[in-house]
């Protein structure tokens, strides 16, 4: 049963339920297979019988697994969903990270991992203005200048 003290020490503070049948072993949450204890002697309860059965880490892998198996997902919620539609945008507009985290307010780490998340990927960038100038520089040293369009 969840008490609210330790059933071996009676303190009330840093206590945990331990499972008596443990979950990962076909245990279940009713009261009656719990038992309240401080986390000294939760530990301890789990160290008098070394093995799978009192391993508390192999307990939480065998329990992890079995949750993902059944369609459970770890791990924190996706943020910034609402803002999905205009980072995608601003992105394919050739936009950088910093300047759609200022947009939308949010970092340029979390834009970065936004796109990474969503697996967008935007072909070459297009020229800002094809009648451009730029100069180049010539094998005897001299420059030149060239529009955008001859440099193709």
């Amino acid at each position: 049963m969840k008490l609210r003290f330790c059933v071996i020490c009676g303190t009330n503070k840093n206590l945990e339920h331990h499972h008596i049948i443990p979950v990962a072993k076909g245990g279940d949450d009713h009261p009656h297979n719990f038992i309240t204890l401080c986390d000294e002697h939760h530990a301890m309860i789990h160290q008098i019988r070394p093995g799978a059965w009192n391993n508390r880490k192999k307990l939480v892998q065998i329990g992890r697994e079995k949750a993902l198996a059944n369609g459970v997902k770890f791990g924190m919620k996706p943020k910034y969903e609402h803002l999905y539609p205009t980072i995608t945008e601003m992105y394919l507009q050739w936009n950088g990270y910093g300047t759609i985290g200022r947009e939308v307010g949010i970092a340029r780490g979390s834009v970065a991992s936004i796109i990474k998340r969503l697996g967008i990927e935007r072909g070459p960038q297009p020229l800002k203005n094809p009648l451009e100038k730029k100069y180049r520089k010539l094998k005897n040293g001299q420059y030149k200048l060239f529009e955008m369009r001859d440099l193709k």
